[in-house]
């Protein structure tokens, strides 16, 4: 069996993101109780990413929902970025394993309660530090803020690559 090139290996996983975010810590003087917005409502898509840690290439579409149609929307656009065949390592979420894959695309499923073993959820702990502690008034401003975020890692692969590229993937 032939080995695959690392540049042909993503990671996928998606975030659901809103318009609450979460609460983080805070640094105050001593005394001093921190304030953080809240809001009662709450709306949410999902950001569905893909990443390679070997080159840093990072594919991350705005989706309504996780079901089996959106992620065969994504993969259909993950295939016409990278413009080549790829393999695919992915949770086993339902949605996941009811799509039919793209003829190019090669699934291959981590094992049940593993996110550790997935370089996505280290990359989406990062944009979870850019969103904490604010709340926003629609899904289109934390959209627009997600993209301003997003641009900063689409611009230097190399902090994508720093992030995801976990040692146990390096080694033969």
């Amino acid at each position: 069996m032939n080995a695959i090139p690392p540049e042909d290996i993503y990671f996928q996983d998606e975030l659901r993101y809103g318009t609450r975010t979460e609460v983080g810590r805070r640094w105050m003087p001593l005394g001093e109780r921190p304030s953080c917005p809240v809001r009662i409502g709450y709306q949410f898509g999902h950001l569905f990413t893909a990443i390679c840690p070997y080159n840093g290439d990072l594919l991350a579409v705005l989706l309504p929902n996780m079901t089996k149609e959106c992620f065969q929307l994504f993969s259909q656009q993950l295939l016409e970025h990278t413009q080549r065949p790829i393999t695919l390592l992915l949770d086993k979420a339902s949605s996941h394993r009811a799509a039919k894959p793209e003829a190019d695309l090669t699934l291959v499923f981590l094992p049940t309660a593993s996110p550790e073993l997935n370089p996505v959820e280290r990359f989406f702990k990062e944009l979870r530090k850019e969103l904490k502690c604010r709340v926003f008034d629609t899904l289109a401003e934390v959209e627009q803020r997600l993209e301003q975020v997003l641009i900063k890692y689409w611009r230097n692969p190399s902090i994508v690559i720093h992030i995801t590229l976990f040692p146990f993937l390096t080694t033969q």
